[in-house]
């Protein structure tokens, strides 16, 4: 048996990835270490080099790159855990962007607006915790709108855009509320702005395939904010605190009005909650810290969790899966 062959019985079962039961235990040979595995990780680590790069592009050494690259089964861990999100992962003001494979998570809601966009195959979502599962070649989800990846497939752009930033307050308007919007008749061109070769390769080339894709979906007039100018200023200040919060009351008196009056309105035209909007923020200044190589402790109370258990809870609560799978920024 070649060794492909040997990581493809190692990878999970469909059926096993949605939680359903277990066919069998697997043979302890699956779980001991693959031969060659430093292989395989050179070519894993290629595959987190080139993931966002698209047809026609070269690498340094000046050989041209395939639409998609090499996917590599990814072995399964030992104990049974679910696969690991091995793509590409960039984050920036207001937005933040996932290129590779998905696999299944538990019903989640986050305060994003999130892009999907299906490079390679179909992507599976259920709406809601128990809602019908539906296929999509390219679909918008709301923020805040439980949700649920179903299954897995092998090549996805996510991009997740604050409902408040510009590009946000315009893609509300296209969503009018509905929980997720298909995209399906925007595929072909959303795809294009993923793999499009004008962007060349180097730390930004996410975040400016992400730009792309979302430019495609929005009007470039001026945008119509729907929030009121207190509650505008309040999510200003906020985003500049990065960790360091004030209350609710204080940032009220500041803002010329009581903090009852305050927080009744921040709900009502943000969709959250004051301190849930607060655990939002400091998981971004938490992903930032991770980003920097910092440990999964050091990065929790970077951020004001209570500890690194604190923040596992609130990243599976809002993106349906531990960091320990979570792209490769983790320590």
């Amino acid at each position: 048996m070649d060794l492909l062959a040997s990581l493809e019985e190692s990878v999970e079962s469909p059926q096993e990835i949605v939680g359903g039961p277990a066919a069998h235990a697997h043979p302890a040979h699956l779980l001991e270490p693959l031969p060659h595995d430093h292989a395989i990780g050179r070519r894993m680590r290629r595959v987190e080099h080139d993931i966002g790069l698209a047809a026609g592009e070269t690498d340094d050494s000046g050989s041209t790159l395939g639409i998609e690259p090499l996917m590599v089964p990814t072995p399964m861990a030992r104990g049974g855990a679910r696969p690991r999100w091995c793509g590409g992962f960039s984050l920036g003001a207001g937005k933040a962007v996932y290129v590779g494979p998905v696999f299944d998570t538990t019903p989640h809601s986050h305060h994003a607006l999130q892009l999907c966009v299906a490079l390679e195959g179909i992507l599976a979502l259920r709406s809601g915790d128990a809602g019908e599962v539906r296929h999509y070649t390219a679909a918008l989800v709301a923020a805040d709108h439980t949700h649920q990846i179903v299954g897995e497939a092998p090549r996805v752009g996510l991009v997740y855009v604050e409902p408040e930033s510009d590009a946000g307050q315009r893609l509300l308007t296209r969503l009018d509320g509905r929980g997720i919007l298909d995209l399906g008749e925007r595929a072909a061109t959303l795809q294009a702005s993923f793999m499009s070769p004008s962007h060349p390769p180097g730390d930004d080339s996410l975040g400016q395939r992400a730009e792309a894709a979302v430019a495609t979906l929005v009007d470039t007039g001026p945008v119509v904010h729907r929030l009121d100018r207190r509650v505008a200023e309040a999510v200003r200040v906020l985003h500049q605190a990065r960790g360091e919060y004030p209350a609710s009351d204080v940032l009220a008196r500041r803002l010329g009005c009581s903090a009852g009056r305050f927080r009744h309105l921040f709900r009502q035209q943000v969709g959250i909650g004051y301190r849930s909007y607060l655990l939002w923020l400091r998981l971004g200044v938490a992903a930032e810290e991770l980003l920097g190589s910092a440990s999964l402790t050091t990065a929790a109370h970077a951020a004001g969790f209570a500890d690194s258990a604190h923040l596992t809870r609130t990243f599976r609560r809002m993106f349906g899966l531990a960091p320990s799978q979570a792209p490769p920024f983790v320590s």
